[in-house]
């Protein structure tokens, strides 16, 4: 019988990326990705017989019977409710999604056999350290901010991985946390993301609109400050590494490079990714941007 590797959440953009990634390592021999979200998705057929998707919902327990519920190796939890994607503001989909889904997740887990758990925490758990020229740990006492639109979405899930750790102490399952910065990766621009509820650019996807319509790219205030920009394959291979690692290393890891990638280093890059642009033809458009564009 086939090991399966379960991920809820794939219908989002680090899920998408991630069974792309699994379907082209592992062996349809041995290996099995189910591949779970709340809406009907064609798109993962293309990877059979390696990767299944299943319709289910982490808010709604009884939707998880129709998961497979013996030979779970691994479980991959990237579901839940985020500011980027929420517009207005209801505090209760935080913890309906992210404390009580979480809580479906590692029941559905449990009674499933499976041997570890793979979760992604906020890096909105340190924003008291935001401004402070310290390194950030991972295993610093958390300092979530108590206002504003990330407050209580860090707050469950804060809550979210100590029921994880509860699981990890209480049923031995190997348990990996991965905090996350900004990934870096393709978003399609009929996107929408939200700030404080509303609609919103990021500041790299405002910086390729603007190369791509040809306008001047300013960067306004000081152009030494900059950010460790996270590629999402090399975030990919981050999971890779979790899945088969012994469970004795179960942890918090933080997600990054060490590299500080500059505004203005971040300005010339996407120069000169326009230029190559202009020479490529439409066709060579990958696979996850034609989901994404289709899922809008």
């Amino acid at each position: 019988m086939r090991k399966k590797i379960v991920i809820f959440g794939a219908g989002g953009t680090l899920g998408l990326y991630l069974v792309d990634y699994l379907a082209n390592i592992l062996s349809a021999d041995e290996w099995e990705v189910v591949a779970s979200g709340r809406s009907d998705i064609a798109f993962f057929d293309r990877y059979a017989p390696l990767v299944r998707y299943v319709r289910a919902d982490i808010t709604d327990e009884e939707s998880l019977a129709a998961l497979p519920q013996e030979d779970v190796y691994a479980v991959v939890h990237f579901a839940g409710a985020l500011p980027a994607y929420m517009e207005g503001y209801d505090p209760r989909r935080y913890v309906d999604a992210n404390v009580m889904g979480t809580l479906n997740v590692l029941e559905y887990a449990r009674t499933a056999g499976a041997d570890r758990v793979l979760y992604t925490q906020t890096i909105s758990d340190y924003t008291g350290y935001f401004g402070e020229m310290i390194e950030l740990a991972d295993d610093m006492p958390r300092k979530p901010a108590m206002t504003g639109d990330h407050a209580v979405y860090a707050i469950t899930k804060i809550a979210a991985e100590e029921l994880c750790w509860h699981y990890r102490a209480a049923y031995g399952m190997g348990f990996f946390a991965f905090r996350l910065p900004n990934i870096y990766c393709f978003m399609h621009d009929s996107k929408t993301l939200y700030h404080d509820g509303k609609p919103a650019v990021s500041s790299y996807r405002l910086m390729i609109d603007k190369a791509r319509a040809g306008e001047p790219l300013e960067i306004w205030g000081d152009p030494t400050k900059g950010m460790d920009l996270i590629y999402v394959k090399d975030f990919c291979q981050m999971i890779e590494k979790a899945l088969f690692a012994p469970k004795e290393a179960s942890g918090t890891y933080n997600v990054g490079t060490g590299v500080l990638t500059s505004g203005s280093q971040h300005r010339g890059r996407v120069l000169r990714a326009r230029r190559r642009v202009r020479h490529q033809l439409p066709s060579r458009k990958t696979r996850l941007r034609e989901l994404l564009h289709e899922r809008g």
